[in-house]
């Protein structure tokens, strides 16, 4: 694996007390990457806040080379997201023989449930009729619609970890080579290094 660490850094913008929120990539990248005053990026909903915990993130690209022939699908964003958050729950969970993380002792403590399985704060007005917050990390995969790799050819994707979600960054390093060398990727279980 190559990773490289891009951004590790703690944002000092002034916002005026508003935070992005939502699953729009282009919003969070135009928000960490060009960093002004404004407050509203290409029609994104902003909530007010009283912590800026939020703008701590890491940004990480991870190249991977793939072990055998595969096929990929065209978007692999949701297929990244689906087993990485199986491999991140097998690696992080110290209570597997509970089935509903909202019910565990361990819940407050557990990296998991922040990072998937985040409850909704109690005074949040914006995000009151979810049942989840939004997720602390993001996959990007930039213009990669290529499907077949050929044995030694490099996948490659970028990670970003928002907030108190770095508290727990081991767990997201591990559970993404876990999840390319040892489970694989797809039904055909796919491995990289």
């Amino acid at each position: 694996f190559s990773f490289r660490n891009i951004f590790p850094y703690i944002c000092n913008f002034s916002f005026d007390n508003f935070l992005i929120i939502g699953d729009c990539l282009s919003c969070f990248f135009s928000l960490f990457l060009h960093p002004c005053h404004v407050k509203i990026f290409y029609g994104a909903v902003f909530m007010t806040v009283s912590d800026f915990s939020f703008f701590q993130y890491r940004h990480i690209i991870i190249t991977a080379k793939a072990l055998q022939d595969c096929v990929l699908p065209e978007f692999k964003g949701s297929m990244l997201r689906g087993v990485f958050g199986h491999t991140f729950k097998k690696v992080s969970c110290s209570m597997k023989q509970i089935k509903n993380c909202g019910s565990c002792p361990l819940n407050s403590v557990c990296p998991y449930y922040y990072c998937f399985e985040t409850p909704v704060p109690e005074n949040s007005e914006y995000l009151k009729e979810m049942s989840f917050a939004p997720h602390p990390f993001l996959f990007k995969i930039d213009g990669q619609m290529k499907t077949h790799y050929k044995e030694g050819d490099n996948f490659t994707f970028d990670l970003l970890v928002f907030g108190k979600a770095n508290e727990y960054f081991p767990h997201f390093i591990y559970s993404i080579i876990s999840m390319l060398e040892r489970f694989g990727v797809t039904k055909h279980e796919y491995k990289f290094e």
